[in-house]
């Protein structure tokens, strides 16, 4: 497996790779395999567009710190928790590929983050069972798809505070399967004659508060 890409964790802790280029133009850049407490800081990070350029699976409690994704990441797995994002970019332009995926995983934490997508949904919280307790703030979440939202979820117990998300030919976000959530001083940005700038779809007792929810074409919410 290890020859799939251009960096391959597994079952590793406690490693850290700074200032550093990880590249694959065939798939997958970096893997992290049921590896914790690893630290990838100041670095580049590039995949194939067709594919996540970083994945975390099983991994949790690692830093992912000022570095460029580009061609998105994902982190999935039930043991995928408390890994955090801060000061990063990451950026996919894929239908139906998110720049930033958070599946099937708890307590994760983006912040200080600029996440894009231009044609598909840029962070999605998104699991069949829920995705839950993750949080997200000081972020720019941004898409320009007529069909897919800027931020998606489908989880419970997620926060979303101080942050911009705008979709500038669709919905802003949309909250599917949703229980819970809170969206707090944040901007939701939609703009579209017939999708909501924001959308609960069979979702209840969820929060928006001191939020700013817009569409320059349409129906806010």
């Amino acid at each position: 497996a290890a020859g799939q890409y251009g960096l391959y964790v597994q079952d590793s802790g406690s490693n850290t790779i700074n200032l550093s280029y990880i590249g694959n133009s065939g798939g997958t850049a970096g893997y992290f395999d049921t590896a914790s407490s690893n630290t990838l800081s100041q670095s580049t990070v590039a995949g194939n567009a067709s594919s996540y350029a970083l994945a975390l699976v099983f991994s949790g409690f690692n830093r992912i710190m000022g570095s460029n994704i580009i061609n998105g990441a994902y982190v999935d797995g039930l043991f995928s928790t408390n890994n955090q994002i801060s000061g990063s970019r990451i950026a996919h332009n894929h239908l139906t590929l998110y720049g930033l995926a958070l599946m099937t995983t708890a307590s994760n934490t983006v912040t200080g983050s600029f996440i894009s997508n231009p044609l598909g949904t840029a962070l999605g919280i998104d699991a069949p069972g829920g995705a839950d307790n993750n949080t997200v703030s000081l972020s720019t979440i941004t898409s320009a798809s007529a069909t897919a939202p800027a931020l998606g979820m489908r989880g419970s117990w997620n926060s979303v505070s101080q942050t911009y998300i705008a979709n500038s030919a669709g919905y802003g976000a949309v909250l599917q399967d949703s229980n819970f959530n809170s969206i707090t001083q944040s901007t939701v940005a939609g703009n579209s004659a017939t999708l909501n700038a924001l959308y609960l779809w069979n979702s209840g007792t969820n929060t928006v508060t001191q939020t700013l929810v817009s569409n320059a074409s349409g129906d806010a919410v």
